[in-house]
């Protein structure tokens, strides 16, 4: 007989409203525009001991700050994030790209 172990972070998709489990932020994102309010789930509270950040092999999963909602996560993938993003935040996407294009605009004709 098998049993069907929940995943780590269905207990904070059940949290009561206002409720927001711990949270840590990644290092090295490749993708600003996906993680611009998304953090990574801590497995606990506190560090252990002997520990003083959380890195991204501890993370349990993701934390959207807008829809305050958990989202699976693996290491080295943005995937989940992504589709996250793409699909209930499109407009924020569109908006944090258009302001990196000025950027890069300004940048350029100050090089010239």
């Amino acid at each position: 007989m098998t049993f069907l172990t929940p995943s780590p972070i269905a207990a904070f998709r059940a949290l009561p409203a206002g409720t927001v489990p711990p949270l840590f932020s990644q290092c090295n994102v490749r993708k600003h525009e996906y993680w611009q309010f998304a953090k990574l789930i801590a497995p606990a509270s506190e560090l252990p001991e002997g520990k003083k950040v959380w890195t991204t092999d501890d993370a349990i999963g993701i934390w959207c700050l807008k829809c305050a909602k958990a989202l699976p996560y693996q290491k080295g993938s943005s995937q989940s994030i992504r589709y996250h993003m793409e699909t209930k935040h499109m407009a924020d996407l569109r908006a944090f790209r258009d302001k990196l294009n000025r950027i890069k605009c300004l940048h350029s004709k100050i090089l010239i």
